[in-house]
């Protein structure tokens, strides 16, 4: 759909930005864009097309292309501009995008728009003199920013993690923009047409070799492979965005199919015998923390959820019906469930567990916050608004509770490594996945299965692999009558011996036996006998 709007100004902008979020065109905009306010027709399907185009009457080379994605409920705004270079007719056509919201403030796209007019009426293509720039003069430490900037902008639309973002920004403060490479140059100080495939080899090697420092802890550390690979794909996406802006020639991401350093799976697990005595002196003695915590860490085994959605569970998560006395309703509702964020809005990311009435009552027993509805509050300020406890509260209690029983150190996520690899072996993979809400097999058998590890067998797969082999046995006995005591089982198989091992002997008789009638070697009897040493005289 194509519109006309007399102007490009902040109203437009901020009525669009406002109405898009909604999906419902207002009395204002519709107004703005030269639409009767009246016509329900052309209002209904103005937002219901995937693709929208505004131009203005005085910026006449200026279009806003509005881009929607009914599925995911988001939208894009980008501007383009339309002109011939000269501004003749028979100069070269161009239709390119310049910026787009809320990457660029509006004034910026406005001066830039001005920018490109100007250059196109004296002939010359904006477009391919900014490219030119860029791969002969901008370096990495200048578009990078630009990268993460609308990676922050991703953010504000709901289609990326904050904390994704805090971690990009974080490799670029702390590693990328710091690291040198041989020949002592700053990596970040590189043009981006000097960076090649080679440049990133010798990048991920430098990564991996050298040393980086915490200013916090003031202490230098080796990078992980985690760390090394979150940094190449960093400049992966990086080189995406440039050459979809095009910045960059088209093909010339020198990340393109970049091999990663391999990283071994987390297999540490716990047998239940260790948990339970992990969870009995947490739950009883242990006093150095908030009951939240205890009760936190306690559901992690209960429930085999992850830690990060046991500790974003509300109080309205809660769901009990007791409407029939004898078979009352408790359940818990997780809402945050890891997976694709566009199933956020489909209600995929969700699961529901079974509590016991002693479990329910365990989660009631907890103090509330006021003007708080996160079971596990924290009234601490936090940057993003985070109104629940953070995760490394969990981690802080586990190795605290451990040191005390003399026990090796184990992660928050190992209690459901441990509980899946238990509850597969007994109860099978339907169970398990219906109480951890894991919808793939192959993750459950790749990552979380660690029912054999090394010499190490899981109990419960050891006691369940002696009783099938017992009933085997018992039913091979039914159909054959072997006998199996130790006395007789070696002459159930009839000896034989290898043709190398009866040529040896046969080969050894026949040695000895010649040096026993004639004292010598077979080889110096027979040089003597073919001489007619031992002929018989006539």
């Amino acid at each position: 759909m194509q519109l006309i709007a007399h102007t490009v100004n902040r109203q437009l902008i901020q009525r669009l930005q406002q109405d898009l979020k909604k999906f419902k065109p207002q009395d204002n905009l519709c107004s703005l864009l030269g639409i009767d306010k009246d016509d329900i027709d052309i209002r209904n399907s103005l937002f219901t097309c995937r693709r929208l185009k505004i131009r203005s009457v005085l910026q006449a080379k200026l279009i806003i292309e509005i881009e929607i994605d009914h599925n995911a409920r988001t939208h894009k705004i980008e501007f383009f501009y339309d002109d011939r270079v000269g501004r003749i007719a028979n100069g070269k056509r161009v239709y390119r995008k310049f910026a787009a919201l809320p990457e660029f403030r509006l004034e910026l796209v406005l001066e830039r728009y001005e920018e490109i007019i100007a250059s196109f009426t004296r002939g010359e293509n904006w477009f391919e003199k900014a490219k030119e720039n860029a791969l002969d003069n901008d370096t990495l430490q200048d578009q990078y920013p630009k990268w993460l900037s609308s990676r922050k902008a991703e953010v504000d639309l709901n289609q990326l993690d904050i904390k994704t973002h805090e971690g990009d920004v974080g490799r670029w403060n702390n590693h990328l923009i710091h690291i040198s490479l041989k020949d002592g140059s700053l990596f970040s100080k590189r043009s981006l047409k000097s960076i090649t495939r080679r440049t990133i080899i010798e990048l991920k090697d430098q990564l991996m070799t050298t040393l980086a420092f915490d200013p916090k802890k003031k202490r230098y550390y080796t990078r992980g492979a985690s760390v090394v690979n979150r940094c190449l794909h960093n400049l992966k996406g990086f080189y995406e965005w440039a050459e979809d802006r095009e910045i960059i020639n088209e093909g010339t991401n020198p990340c393109y199919n970049l091999k990663y350093l391999d990283i071994p799976p987390r297999t540490k697990k716990l047998e239940f015998v260790e948990l339970g005595r992990f969870m009995n002196y947490l739950m009883t003695t242990y006093d150095k923390s908030s009951d939240r915590v205890k009760v936190a860490i306690y559901l992690l085994w209960i429930t085999g959820q992850r830690i990060t959605e046991i500790l974003k569970i509300k109080w309205s998560d809660l769901i009990i019906d007791e409407t029939d006395p004898a078979a009352p309703k408790r359940i818990l509702m997780i809402r945050n469930k890891k997976g694709k964020r566009k199933n956020d809005s489909t209600g995929k990311n969700m699961h529901a567990v079974y509590l016991t009435e002693a479990t329910e009552k365990l989660i009631r027993s907890l103090p509330r916050l006021e003007h708080n509805d996160y079971i596990f509050w924290t009234n601490r300020v936090n940057k993003h608004g985070r109104e629940y406890m953070c995760a490394t509260s969990a981690n802080a209690v586990i190795k605290q509770v451990c040191k005390k029983l003399g026990m090796e150190h184990f992660a928050p996520h190992d209690i459901k490594r441990s509980l899946i690899t238990h509850d597969i072996n007994a109860y099978g993979m339907d169970a398990v996945k219906r109480q951890t809400g894991n919808k793939s097999e192959r993750v459950i058998n790749e990552t979380y299965d660690q029912s054999i590890l090394e010499d190490n067998v899981d109990s419960v797969f050891l006691q369940k692999s002696k009783e099938l082999q017992e009933m085997r046995e018992l039913e091979i006995e039914s159909f054959a009558n072997i006998p199996l005591e130790t006395n007789n089982v070696f002459t159930l198989i009839q000896k034989k011996t290898p043709a190398k091992v009866a040529q040896a002997s046969r080969r050894e008789r026949y040695r000895k036996k010649i040096f026993d009638e004639y004292g010598m070697s077979p080889s110096q009897y027979h040089k003597r006998k073919k001489e007619g040493y031992y002929d018989k005289k006539a």
